[in-house]
């Protein structure tokens, strides 16, 4: 799956705490985290060679860029500030991978040492995430080809190929099978798996999904 990076985080920065001068120079300096429970199960990755962008703060959220910079190897960035300007400032980075987007509220700092730290963004997206298991064992399994429809007379009616499937995902090495960024409403999943002479199956597990949001849940294959 060809993947994007794009990376977004905000952090208000009061400027009376955040800049430090050295030698007569005014310095701001922070480090850039991923956090990701809903795709990738990371949590604080220090993010390396993404884009850093620093404007002076503004509560209507105008943009007002002054300069950019490239986060180094350890996900660390420093920025140098303007001493005539005694201002607040505004840092935000952006990070997107399958299509998701991940990014952190504003908040206020006291410390010369920020952490912007990105998480999956709740209140843009939706999708699911379901976890298939098979009755015999209990075990998770992955590498299961899923078929997934947005209409249930076609998931009745489609082969066990899913010829006619809306999408067809195959489960991760934790047996989950997961899909973002969906229009809002119902599901329809068929799974099969065959066990040496044995077929294991589950079809037309409802699963809805609402406009924002990710909707969890389960299918035992019997």
């Amino acid at each position: 799956m060809k993947k994007l990076i794009l990376f977004y985080a905000a952090i208000i920065l009061l400027a009376s705490c955040e800049k430090k001068t050295i030698n007569d120079k005014i310095y701001l300096r922070g480090r850039l985290f991923l956090t990701d429970t809903v795709n990738q199960n990371i949590k604080d990755l220090p993010l390396a060679n993404n884009t850093v962008y620093l404007s002076f703060y503004d509560p209507e959220n105008n943009p007002n860029f002054i300069q950019s910079i490239k986060s180094d190897a350890e996900g660390y960035f420093i920025f140098s500030l303007d001493p005539a300007h005694e201002r607040n400032y505004y840092v935000y980075s952006e990070y997107k991978s399958n299509d998701l987007l991940f990014k952190n509220t504003f908040h206020s700092v006291d410390s010369t040492n920020i952490s912007l730290i990105l998480k999956f963004d709740a209140n843009k997206q939706n999708g699911f995430k379901v976890t298939l298991k098979d009755s015999i064992t209990n075990g998770f399994l992955p590498g299961i080809s899923v078929n997934i429809y947005n209409s249930l007379l076609v998931a009745q009616l489609d082969d066990t190929l899913g010829t006619n499937a809306f999408k067809k995902i195959t489960s991760d090495n934790s047996g989950i099978v997961k899909a973002f960024n969906l229009a809002k409403g119902k599901y329809y999943l068929n799974a099969r798996k065959r066990f040496g002479g044995t077929v294991i199956q589950q079809k037309l597990k409802e699963v809805e999904v609402n406009e924002i949001g990710i909707a969890y849940n389960s299918m035992l294959l019997k």
